[in-house]
């Protein structure tokens, strides 16, 4: 295998609400693996196939459900790196579709607008 056994093709869109779509489709050696990767500041967590920090939610659609690993930048090499994660996505279907959607605090519920609740008259 060499570098022509290996290609990748990156397309952003990007959404007036704010999410940023990111294609990646590729082709490897057959001894390669692609790995998605993201940087971030903080600690990421998994909850319901999606991975959430702080102000932003980062949603795996291709694969639908990719192996998900997070890599603690500060305990790879203490030395050198003081704090920061990377987020590592895998899959083996030749094309990686995410988006990165902002995650901000909305009405205190996160309920979707104060259509969701509403407030007693007089109060």
């Amino acid at each position: 295998g060499s570098d022509a056994d290996s290609s990748w093709t990156r397309e952003l869109t990007y959404a007036t609400e704010g999410t940023l779509t990111v294609h990646d489709q590729f082709a490897v050696a057959p001894a390669a693996e692609a790995v998605w990767q993201l940087n971030v500041p903080v600690e990421p967590r998994v909850e319901g196939g999606r991975i959430r920090l702080p102000g932003l939610e980062v949603v795996p659609i291709v694969p639908a459900s990719p192996a998900i690993t997070f890599v603690d930048w500060h305990a790879e090499d203490s030395g050198e790196l003081n704090s920061g994660w990377k987020i590592e996505l895998r899959g083996d279907v030749g094309e990686y579709l995410v988006e990165l959607r902002p995650a901000l605090f909305r009405d205190g519920f996160e309920s979707g607008g104060p259509t969701a609740w509403s407030v007693p008259a007089g109060d």
